[in-house]
């Protein structure tokens, strides 16, 4: 048996150059990434073929932007886009938005298209959209591990 470890490491995201998470598994090989900007996902798994032979298998999701609802009391709820932001989408967080019950200076709906990033509600942080690359210490950026498992950046 095989003891699982991996490294968690701060990356410039393959699709959109800003800072990105990836956890590399190496004793296995498995790799995720995921950016909470551009919400680009990436995963290399080791899975058993049907002839019982282990062979990697990827999956690449390119990501349509990111939204953030900061509520007053300090919680916050992070969603990142697998497809285009619908009419549909931009009118519930207009709704959440006008809520009495949200930080409006911290919360914003951010698209992501054709490269180029677009704020759709709100702003959202100054070096929130940086190039990795441009970051003094991308590494010093806080790892969120929500309750439900989830991996993040902030």
């Amino acid at each position: 048996m095989i003891g699982i470890a991996s490294v968690l490491e701060r990356i410039a995201c393959p699709n959109c150059s800003c800072v990105a998470l990836e956890d590399f598994y190496y004793k296995i090989g498995e790799t995720y990434i995921l950016c909470n900007r551009c919400g680009y996902q990436y995963a290399r798994e080791l899975k058993l073929g049907p002839d019982r032979k282990e062979r990697f298998e990827e999956n690449e999701i390119i990501g349509f932007g990111c939204s953030q609802i900061v509520n007053k009391d300090g919680s916050t709820e992070r969603e990142i886009f697998r497809e285009p932001i619908s009419s549909d989408t931009i009118q519930q967080f207009r709704y959440e938005w006008n809520k009495g019950t949200t930080n409006q200076e911290k919360s914003f709906l951010l698209s992501f298209e054709n490269g180029i990033f677009t704020p759709l509600i709100g702003t959202p942080p100054k070096d929130f959209l940086k190039p990795y690359d441009e970051i003094e210490d991308p590494q010093r950026e806080s790892i969120i591990i929500g309750s439900d498992g989830t991996i993040s950046l902030e």
